[in-house]
């Protein structure tokens, strides 16, 4: 999947110096950087693993208020 690939291929801040969720963003580029997942998990498919992906991303940055709406918005989509 493209964008296993694309999520994997980012730079991991180190824990003890997590860099800004707004850096994230910047790296992933313009438009919609975890749509892909969200899209097939909204649409019935299984997508667990690029929903963990991208949480276990998020959360190697620094914690903010879009980075928070964004894990809301991931872990709701997991199946249960």
């Amino acid at each position: 999947m493209q964008a296993h690939k694309k999520l994997a291929r980012i730079a991991r801040p180190k824990a003890d110096d997590p860099w800004p969720y707004s850096d994230l963003l910047d790296r992933l580029g313009t438009g919609d950087p975890f749509g892909a997942g969200i899209w097939l998990a909204s649409h019935g498919c299984d997508a667990d693993v690029q929903l963990t992906e991208a949480e276990d991303l998020i959360r190697s940055f620094q914690e903010s208020t879009a980075s928070k709406a964004m894990l809301a918005k991931l872990g709701a989509l997991h199946r249960h």
